[in-house]
């Protein structure tokens, strides 16, 4: 099985943040999926392969979490390549919230590797999934959030 492309603009997207950020930590995890997703995220793959974070945290150990459909999770997205990975990560904040905030360092980075669970044959798709830290708030008025208990990793959660 050949890597692809992807594999490529992922570990470039992951040595520019290391670069700019310096260690932090990094999940790596294969995931077989449908023959639908795998389609649906190869083709967004041709747009990008980074999707984005920013927790952000309260006085009390809490983060701003936005429902994502079968539970809740720090507001992410996908970057466009013609973006900066923070600026992508603000822009999806912003998006998912209408809350803004001010990035304060990279919390922690996943590497998904996916695959078509019924066609061996396939080469995997890989995307990076950058966390940001937004730092600290009080207040905030967001109809659509949740002030909840930290419970995943640094780690942007998707598929």
């Amino acid at each position: 099985m050949h890597r692809g492309e992807s594999y490529e603009r992922v570990r470039a997207e992951l040595a520019s943040l290391r670069s700019t950020y310096g260690p932090c930590p990094v999940r790596q995890t294969t995931v077989p999926v449908s023959s639908t997703t795998y389609e649906q995220v190869r083709a967004l793959t041709d747009r990008s392969v980074v999707d984005a974070g920013v927790r952000i945290r309260n006085g009390r150990g809490e983060s701003l979490a936005v429902s994502t459909g079968d539970g809740w999770g720090d507001p992410w997205g996908h970057v466009d390549d013609v973006e900066a990975i923070e600026d992508g990560a603000y822009r999806v904040l912003q998006e998912t919230t209408d809350v803004g905030c001010e990035i304060q360092g990279l919390l922690g980075i996943t590497i998904l590797c996916l695959t078509d669970a019924t066609d061996d044959a396939r080469d995997p798709v890989y995307r990076l999934g950058a966390l940001f830290d937004g730092g600290r708030r009080r207040d905030l008025d967001c109809q659509d959030c949740q002030w909840r208990p930290v419970t995943s990793g640094p780690f942007v959660e998707a598929y």
